[in-house]
């Protein structure tokens, strides 16, 4: 994916305890990331950056829908998307994301959050995806 500032959190220089953003990511986001998964959608993020001992803890909050083929028609439908999800981050000497904490590189301080939302998008979509009026059609 193409690096976009949009998505880029500066922790080294963060002054506050906490910091706050909001982002509307739509189908030019999901066509930027260049995932197949999801390729259009409308979700709402915002996302708290909180200072802890020794690391940070990023809160997304997700609201929205993304757009996708019904299992049984294969027709285009809005699957809803609500979620909140942490991300724990500490600086270091060098970029490790081991799953469960990222360590971006003190010399850098940055973070572009921009896959990491993709990825929460996502794993928000059920295995199964049908329209209201397909469900019950098997």
């Amino acid at each position: 994916m193409e690096r976009s500032k949009q998505f880029v959190i500066n922790l080294r220089d963060q002054k506050a305890d906490k910091a706050e953003y909001g982002w509307t990511v739509d189908d030019d986001f999901f066509r930027q990331v260049g995932a197949t998964e999801v390729q259009r959608g409308l979700v709402e993020v915002t996302l708290t950056v909180r200072r802890t001992s020794g690391a940070f803890e990023l809160t997304f909050g997700l609201k929205g829908h993304v757009v996708l083929p019904c299992d049984h028609c294969m027709e285009d439908m809005q699957q809803p998307i609500e979620a909140e999800q942490t991300l724990k981050v500490k600086l270091g000497d060098q970029y490790d994301d081991d799953g469960e904490l990222v360590t971006v590189a003190y010399a850098d301080g940055t973070l572009d959050v921009a896959w990491h939302l993709y990825e929460m998008i996502a794993l928000e979509i059920p295995l199964r995806h049908v329209h209201a009026e397909c469900d019950g059609e098997d």
